[in-house]
């Protein structure tokens, strides 16, 4: 009898682990999708700030750049 409900006592914990496994799992996924959207948020911000580079260089071509006066 002993042994019997060590072995479900055993099973019990078994579950309980693959539980913990599926809920990791899970967690792991979702920090996988919120560190993609991430990168792509710095991508875009990247994209940007070239952007704003590119028209304040502009800006600076066209009307000179003061601070060198």
């Amino acid at each position: 009898m002993e042994l019997k409900d060590s072995l479900k006592e055993f099973r019990g914990s078994l579950k309980e682990f693959k539980d913990s496994l599926k809920e990791i799992k899970g967690s792991l996924k979702e920090l996988k999708d919120s560190l993609k959207e991430l990168k792509d948020s710095l991508m875009e911000l990247k994209d940007s700030l070239k952007e704003f580079r590119g028209s304040f260089t502009s800006l600076q071509e066209q009307h000179g750049d003061s601070s060198q006066k």
